[in-house]
């Protein structure tokens, strides 16, 4: 896209923030703005292709409540099943488990971004987990290899049932649980239709820049009675892995490159400009600083750390 259309897309949505209240008007006024501006034919299938994708902005987060519901019991799901494979299985994981919801400004860069690449602007990674394991030093590097392998088909085999012994060995662990709250969320977790939708080893098979994590989507399907086609992403990798992702020789700096042009359409520069809107939680670029959907940083649902020292038992 030229530079003029991008200034288009970026007044757009300065004024779009300025008239809304909320996360979800702010993307339904900027798909009403957008969608009367004159683009030239050259760029009309692109900026369809945007249009789409804010469409898509749209119909999640008119569900966001449902499926942070969704992340937190899979996350719930997830701690027992790490509680589970240590107790039951002689695993040793030393796991930190982190649920966020996308940030509005990182979703629209996001779909833009693929819209300037011709691609399908059907963002899957809008609600996500990421394990970390943090005891990767424990392990040889074969054998961190191992474990991170071994902790996604524990999550497949149990919450995607593609393991029937593993998943009833685990309904069996849990049938314990005193607490009817927990209970009742992870009940609800293996009782949905979940499948993998999309499954990436990064790990045995790094990109180009060294990057190495395991991704994978899991997708409830479109029949279910409840959070029908729901979409989450989960990330898997080792402490080690995760740090040269976040700051060091894996990071997203080469990625950014590309994308220099959009990096600011969706960011509000002038603090007074920030200061002066009225959508409901929006006070702060710093993460969880009075920030209640995350204009600029994810929102963080869910932090929790599980090991066999910490919690050798949890019912």
């Amino acid at each position: 896209m030229t530079q003029e259309t991008l200034s288009k897309i970026h007044e757009e949505y300065l004024n779009s923030l300025k008239c809304s209240k909320d996360i979800l008007s702010i993307t339904k006024n900027l798909y009403e703005r957008l969608s009367v501006l004159e683009i030239c034919e050259e760029e009309q299938q692109q900026f369809d292709l945007f249009l789409d994708g804010v469409q898509g902005c749209i119909r999640h987060r008119e569900r966001t409540n449902e499926f942070t519901s969704l992340l937190e019991g899979i996350t719930t799901t997830i701690v027992y099943i790490i509680i589970f494979m240590n107790n039951c299985k002689s695993k040793n994981w030393d796991t930190n488990i982190r649920a966020r919801r996308k940030a509005l400004e990182k979703d629209l860069t996001k779909v833009l971004q693929h819209a300037i690449d011709l691609s399908n602007t059907h963002i899957k990674d809008r609600f996500g987990t990421r394990i970390v394991l943090l005891n990767d030093k424990d392990f040889s590097t074969q054998q961190v290899l191992s474990e991170l392998n071994d902790i996604s088909n524990s999550l497949q085999s149990i919450i995607c049932a593609t393991n029937r012994k593993l998943r009833n060995e685990f309904c069996e662990f849990i049938s314990d649980i005193k607490n009817p709250l927990i209970k009742h969320q992870i009940d609800v977790i293996l009782g949905l239709p979940f499948s993998v939708d999309s499954f990436k080893d990064y790990v045995a098979n790094p990109k180009d820049n060294g990057y190495q994590s395991i991704h994978m989507i899991l997708r409830i399907d479109s029949t279910s009675q409840y959070f029908a086609g729901a979409e989450m992403e989960f990330q898997i990798r080792s402490q080690e892995m995760d740090e040269k992702a976040e700051i060091g020789d894996y990071n997203h700096s080469e990625y950014d490159k590309k994308y220099e042009a959009i990096e600011n359409i969706f960011h509000i520069s002038n603090n007074k400009t920030f200061k002066s809107l009225k959508v409901i939680g929006f006070t702060s670029y710093v993460p969880n600083i009075g920030d209640v959907d995350g204009i600029g940083s994810a929102k963080i649902i869910i932090n929790r750390r599980v090991s066999s020292s910490l919690i050798p038992t949890y019912k």
